[in-house]
């Protein structure tokens, strides 16, 4: 995964509780239209904390937010979940 790179950020988010499990919303960065939002939801909370994914910067290749209350537990998701290759580290 040498062309993703991981993103944390600081951020309010839309918190959405939907057939399609929890997904989380950037507010601010855009106008969020219906598109947007998952067809069948139940619950929507507004949060602040720390978002992260990975993103190819200059491509529209991205995972989804995974939204946290501190910028330790971000990081250490992303470390969980994506690790570095060892060939991307050399």
């Amino acid at each position: 995964m040498a062309f993703m790179e991981r993103q944390v950020v600081l951020g309010t988010w839309l918190e959405v509780d939907s057939a399609e499990g929890i997904v989380f919303i950037p507010v601010g960065e855009f106008e969020i239209t219906p598109d947007m939002m998952p067809r069948d939801w139940w619950t929507i909370e507004v949060l602040t904390g720390y978002g992260a994914r990975l993103s190819a910067p200059g491509y529209l290749d991205c995972t989804e937010w995974t939204v946290f209350g501190t910028e330790a537990e971000a990081h250490q998701f992303l470390e969980d979940f994506y690790p570095e290759d060892e060939e991307d580290t050399e």
